[in-house]
């Protein structure tokens, strides 16, 4: 089903090459607010993805605020798109602060952003290759975030000097 918005009107969906408005509760959604993304949630629900007032939760009848912590986030910097990835969490970029990636509870996994090796903090695209990692179209390049690596960046921005000079797996769990 196609779902389309028009800014101060409301929500539509395409039936037979015409557009039906959705006949929906929306207590909390202004139709001032600009959808980024709706993308498939649990069962028949969907999750709203907003420019500037965070998520929302999306059925037949109603549409509310998702109260996470990632909504909390979101509301503060700007979603700008946003995608399902296979793994069914969600990875949503915004125009202030990097990329968050967080599952179908709400709970924030990742966020990167510029402190932590983005070209910049400015996400216009996201796309999931079939090796599941993700590339970035940004405000001036692309980004390759390899997340199927169980490996992550160690760098001296994050306060960790010095040398390495021995590692070991140990219960599961690499120390250096």
């Amino acid at each position: 089903r196609l779902i389309v918005q028009e800014l101060d009107v409301g929500l539509f969906y395409l039936q037979d090459e015409q557009l039906i408005p959705l006949s929906i509760t929306n207590d909390q959604f202004s139709s001032q607010e600009r959808i980024v993304a709706i993308l498939p949630y649990q069962g028949k629900q969907l999750l709203v993805v907003t420019f500037s007032a965070g998520l929302y939760l999306m059925d037949d009848t109603r549409i509310t605020a998702w109260k996470t912590k990632a909504n909390d986030f979101l509301s503060l910097h700007q979603a700008y798109c946003a995608t399902q990835l296979q793994d069914g969490k969600y990875a949503v970029g915004t125009t202030q602060n990097g990329l968050l990636i967080f599952d179908q509870d709400g709970t924030l996994l990742t966020h990167l952003s510029k402190k932590s090796g983005l070209q910049n903090n400015t996400i216009l695209s996201i796309a999931q290759d079939i090796h599941q990692n993700i590339w970035l179209g940004l405000d001036n390049g692309i980004d390759y975030v390899e997340i199927s690596s169980p490996f992550s960046v160690i760098q001296m921005e994050e306060d960790i000097t010095g040398t390495g000079y021995a590692s070991i797996i140990h219960k599961e769990y690499l120390y250096l």
